[in-house]
């Protein structure tokens, strides 16, 4: 591209998310004809450098420069894009800048293992060499040292060409010069050579407290890489930049941007390098979860991958959150618990930092802190990272600071009062010290943001949010558990400015992170519909299975409502007892869930007893005629579903149709339902999804509409489903202008039902849309129907653009035409699908 020349706008079209582990170039390269058929204009797969052997993600990179040869060669990578073009499609790939492998396969690591500062590496990992001598803190161990040591027949030995030190199954390596002759060790020998070495083994229980790596969360197997040094970043990001000069490559999905020390500084560049020999911008997304009414901070991006739109379509379709304790008092606690189990070590380095800074600031503040201890900086560090009400700030002295100087005070406010007045001071020269952002606050205030996100993810996501005891359909990633409903008035407000300011954000409804995949949830948000007589049956639950309860020790209330609220959300609408396939899978959630909220068991002190009733529970409610779960569990899941089913499809349709580019995450292009990885993780059956996406048309001889009915008639196999997104995508196709620049509005709604339809309406040029999905259907129709008809909908109408097409609209979910009046009604919208698309006539050819 010649300088200066002016490059296309960066597109994607619609996604699909493709986890690779186990899958491949080759396979994936199988399915492109499925995907473009589907609608989907780019293929956005998890990561595709050399990750740890037998990674079931891909995130633990061990070499970033280097693409994986678990999913295949480069031959076949370009066999995938070669396939990708010649469907007129693109690829987007997931890139992890923030952190990679302690694994051996990270031979970058093993390097500074062996060589300590000396490595050509030891700049590339976020290591504080001030602590333990300068050596790097491996806590990998089961046991403490001394242990390992006396009981696990140390020696030296060969592996792959050079001698290790072997402490049972653990193979470390040995400095230039220690190694000494391969064999036995006895303890004092073991002692002694490690005492030559640039690392010290330790039991894995020290990371929080006595770690001198930054961790990805609290994850020992992760260490955090120094993208913010220049060298280190163009080392790491040499492939993707490479691979970014391909115009196939539509951009970069960036992980867990809030783990790097200077994420604007970051994406500046990152923005500046992809565009190099383009034609076209290439996209770049951030994995960003914000907050309800926070704003992306300004940087040089498309948009986030999505979380925020989940969380507020998700909204539109809950009747209400009721719950026995504040969603905000859980999150102080989790946030509290895990910064006192897992971040210690973090917190000590932060009050040195502290500490060190405020004696070097000139001011007032220099004589607050004269009198400033650790034991005083140590709880203010601790509640200014608590009240703090987002993932963290973006203190780099350019972007945000308004909104983020707002927040810091704020969580200062919040955190006085469980201060003493000595901490309340050190408090004081803190948030100066942050706001002031001098060079010798610098290090302080990178740290600190680095750390506030890590304490909301396992504090709030991993722990508040598996303890939480009401509706769980906004128990999720990305949002909080007692979410408020949504009304359409503020969701098109929201929409709007969606469009202006990142359209190209992803409109996703699953994620590989979700704790509940979309049509779990649907079930969860229809359940709010009921709560009051959902509260009522659980207390007859209780009371039914107390004496199984009490004789199997356990488990304790809040996990049976869990197990309740579980298996109801997944039964299936045609049985009574749960297949062993599926029991295995909510046991095993169940148990994670039980490891995440730390009440009565835990990832680093399982509970077995505990565990096994957990296991006990759900084989009993659902396997176990005895139980009398079954039949009740049922009867819910009729009551639920034809409410759930219109919600995904209402999702499906509304994530096509608004700003942003429609999401779908690998397998939910049919009715599934699943729980958080690995759940969401499991092979999915796209021969199956093939062949019904081949016979989806109406047989020939079978009135359209008569075919439709029949598809709704059987909605759990997922053709209806697979009908509303391939027509949505396939419309998007044709009409991008439309959905990348078109106003967006809410048509009006009149009538005794008005309250229940979300209407949204698109306009370009001449080219216009109206879409139309239920909400909160119980009270049109009660249980157990779709609400369809004038018996749902009575006399509501929605009142369409009186500027519309001359010749009218079609549905193009239907086929069914509309003359080009004022207004339409809602009844015979719905009156063969929930859910409708309407488009002008003179656009309605074939979608195919």
């Amino acid at each position: 591209m010649s300088p200066g020349a002016k490059r296309s706008p960066a597109t994607l079209g619609s996604t699909y998310r493709l986890q690779l582990n186990g899958l491949g170039f080759e396979s994936a390269t199988e399915l492109v004809p499925y995907l473009d058929a589907l609608g989907i204009e780019t293929l956005y797969c998890s990561p595709i450098t050399r990750a740890v052997p037998g990674s079931p993600h891909g995130y633990d990179v061990a070499d970033p420069t280097q693409l994986d040869p678990a999913l295949g060669s480069r031959r076949q990578f370009e066999a995938l894009l070669v396939a990708l073009d010649s469907h007129g499609m693109r690829l987007l790939i997931d890139i992890v800048p923030n952190h990679m492998t302690t694994d051996r396969s990270n031979a970058w690591w093993w390097d500074v293992l062996r060589q300590g500062q000396a490595s050509a590496f030891s700049d590339f990992f976020d290591i504080d060499w001030s602590r333990h001598d300068g050596r790097v803190l491996v806590p990998t161990l089961g046991q403490p040292l001394a242990d390992v040591v006396r009981d696990a027949h140390p020696a030296v030995a060969e592996l792959d060409g050079e001698l290790v030190l072997s402490l049972g199954p653990q193979p470390f390596p040995l400095a230039p010069g220690t190694s000494g002759a391969p064999g036995a060790l006895s303890e004092l020998a073991a002692l002694d050579l490690l005492g030559r070495q640039h690392y010290l083994p330790a039991y894995w229980r020290l990371a929080g407290d006595f770690g001198n790596y930054r961790r990805f969360f609290d994850i020992n197997g992760l260490v955090g890489v120094r993208v913010e040094d220049p060298e280190v970043r163009l080392v790491t990001h040499a492939l993707m930049l490479e691979l970014l000069q391909d115009e196939r490559v539509a951009g970069l999905r960036i992980d867990h941007i809030d783990g790097l020390a200077q994420p604007g500084s970051y994406l500046e560049t990152l923005r500046s390098q992809a565009g190099r020999g383009r034609a076209s911008e290439p996209v770049l997304l951030v994995e960003k979860i914000l907050e309800e009414n926070e704003a992306l901070p300004p940087w040089p991006v498309d948009g986030t991958t999505g979380y925020e739109f989940a969380d507020l379509a998700g909204a539109l379709f809950i009747d209400r959150v009721l719950a026995d304790e504040p969603f905000w008092d859980l999150a102080l606690a989790g946030k509290r618990a895990v910064l006192a189990a897992s971040f210690g070590g973090a917190i000590d380095r932060l009050v040195h930092l502290a500490a060190s800074a405020s004696a070097s600031t000139l001011g007032p503040g220099a004589l607050r802190s004269l009198s400033l201890s650790p034991s005083q900086l140590r709880p203010a560090i601790i509640e200014l990272t608590v009240h703090l009400d987002v993932y963290r700030t973006y203190l780099e002295g350019t972007t945000n600071e308004r909104p983020d100087e707002r927040r810091l005070v704020a969580a200062a406010d919040a955190a006085r009062h469980n201060l003493s007045d000595s901490s309340n001071r050190a408090l004081g020269v803190l948030v100066d010290g942050l706001l002031a952002q001098g060079p010798e606050w610098s290090e302080f205030t990178e740290r600190w943001q680095q750390l506030t996100g890590a304490v909301t993810a396992k504090g709030v996501e991993d722990t508040a949010t598996y303890q939480f005891d009401g509706p769980l359909g906004h128990a999720e990633v990305g949002s909080r558990a007692d979410r408020a409903p949504v009304e359409v008035a503020d969701f098109v407000t929201a929409m709007r400015q969606r469009l202006t300011g990142a359209p190209l954000a992803l409109n996703t409804t699953s994620t590989h992170d979700a704790k509940r995949n979309e049509d779990l949830r649907a079930r969860h948000y229809a359940l709010t519909e009921w709560w009051p007589e959902w509260l009522v049956q659980l207390a007859r639950w209780r009371s039914e299975h107390a004496e199984w309860v009490e004789a199997h020790g356990g488990p304790d209330a809040p996990a049976m409502d869990l197990a309740y609220q579980t298996l109801v959300a997944l039964w299936p609408t045609d049985a009574v007892e749960l297949d062993a396939a599926t029991s295995q899978r909510v046991e095993e959630y169940l148990i994670k869930a039980a490891r995440e909220a730390k009440l009565r068991t835990s990832w680093s002190d399982p509970d077995e007893t505990y565990e096994a009733a957990l296991v006990g529970a759900v084989r009993f409610l659902g396997r176990s005629p005895d139980s009398g779960f079954g039949t009740a569990a049922r009867a819910w899941s009729l009551r639920l579903a034809p409410a759930a089913a219109t919600t995904s499809l209402a999702l499906t349709l509304l994530k096509a149709v608004c700003p942003g580019v429609p999401d779908t995450y690998q397998g939910n292009e049919l009715v599934q339902y699943a729980l958080t990885d690995p759940d969401n993780r499991r092979p999915v059956d796209f021969d199956h999804r093939r062949a019904l996406l081949d016979e989806l048309d109406a047989p020939a001889g079978m009135d359209r509409v008569e075919w439709l009915s029949l598809l709704l008639g059987n909605w759990t196999d997922g053709r209806l489903k697979l009908h509303v997104l391939r027509t949505a995508l396939r419309l998007r196709r044709r009409w991008p202008d439309l959905f990348r620049l078109g106003t967006v509005d809410s048509p009006t709604v009149i009538g005794a039902a008005a309250n229940h339809v979300v209407a949204l309406s698109r306009h370009w040029g001449d080219r216009r849309l109206v879409a139309v999905m239920p909400r909160r259907t119980r009270s049109l129709v009660g249980e157990g129907r779709f609400a369809l008809g004038r018996d749902a909908w009575g006399a509501a109408e929605i009142v369409l653009d009186p500027a519309g097409p001359r010749l009218g609209y079609v549905d193009v979910l239907t086929g069914r035409t509309y003359e080009p009046k004022p207004t339409v009604s809602v009844a015979e919208l719905a009156g063969v699908l929930p859910v409708a698309l309407l488009v002008d006539q003179p656009g309605t050819q074939s979608m195919s």
